[in-house]
């Protein structure tokens, strides 16, 4: 009897096994020619894998979480921090669902539901993909349901993980020359930064745009490239964080002095990052919407696609 029951409990633990394997849940953002795959865990946690990485079928590690929370584990740069009304400084998003409207024939609108499950707080993943264009925005909205305010002190618009070997494209210059000195290089372990705390007038120097090169660098006519940019006139930081494995690009308001208290029943959006992905040649289309997106950036304009 006792090697039966014995038997009887492994056979239980199997099916619990083989049904929780069964139940995560897979589901992709794609365009023409770009996707954004994720997975939900074992934890419940939602993870991405990278982009111009080693695919869907690969093992996600902790690092790979999208949108990290600070306080619950994650040591790399987080996506979200806050305070929350008791003072608590730890986050913990868990996955909910996720809804998909058919905004046109070829435009979607997904929105990843996440919550707290120790507080009420809601923050869900938004996206708008052009599927004939190959542009994906992006943002994120925060909801607080907690009887006080919480306080924002991260609140990126994007957080998409990429793969490793990414070269970086930035711009610099001045006043009546703007975006006359690229620079490119390659992104090493660590965490580069291209960021302004200048206000009303953040693009003075630089601006909210850049080029990653995916898989070595590119050049004018071959390459896979994403291109980036944030639409916000004011201070931004556009952090790009390699871990080593892969690399993490956090962009969106700068935290540096912009805390913002979000009332109880209030929800906060965060300014939306526009992603063109192209492999590069002479004559593709979505190359010409990335030389569209540098000339605009230039003038730091919003523009609807």
């Amino acid at each position: 009897m006792r090697q039966r029951n014995h038997w009887l409990s492994f056979a239980v633990l199997l099916t619990a096994l083989v049904f929780n394997a069964a139940a995560v849940e897979t589901f992709a953002l794609k365009t023409k020619s770009f996707a954004v795959n994720f997975r939900v865990g074992a934890d419940n946690r939602l993870y991405q894998y990278p982009v111009g990485g080693s695919g869907p079928n690969a093992k996600l590690p902790r690092d790979d979480e999208f949108y990290p929370q600070a306080g619950d584990g994650y040591i790399w740069e987080p996506a979200l921090q806050l305070v929350h009304a008791d003072g608590n400084t730890s986050t913990d998003l868990l996955y909910d669902g996720v809804t998909r409207t058919n905004e046109t024939p070829d435009i979607e609108l997904t929105r990843i539901h996440l919550h707290d499950p120790a507080y009420p707080c809601d923050v869900t993943l938004c996206f708008r993909t052009h599927r004939n264009e190959d542009v994906m925005e992006q943002w994120t909205e925060i909801q607080n349901r907690e009887p006080r305010s919480v306080t924002l002190k991260r609140m990126a618009s994007t957080s998409l993980l990429l793969g490793t070997n990414v070269y970086l494209t930035h711009f610099f210059g001045d006043w009546a020359k703007e975006m006359l000195s690229p620079i490119t290089e390659q992104i090493t372990p660590g965490t580069k930064v291209l960021d302004s705390k200048l206000g009303v007038r953040a693009d003075q120097f630089r601006n909210p745009f850049f080029i990653l090169s995916l898989n070595g660098k590119a050049t004018e006519t071959n390459g896979e490239v994403l291109a980036g940019s944030l639409s916000w006139s004011g201070s931004f930081q556009c952090a790009f964080d390699d871990n080593g494995r892969a690399v993490r690009a956090l962009c969106g308001i700068n935290p540096f002095a912009s805390s913002y208290r979000l009332k109880p029943g209030r929800a906060f959006t965060t300014p939306t990052m526009i992603w063109v992905q192209t492999y590069l040649s002479r004559y593709n289309k979505t190359s010409r919407n990335v030389r569209m997106m540098i000339l605009i950036s230039s003038q730091s304009d919003q523009f609807s696609i």
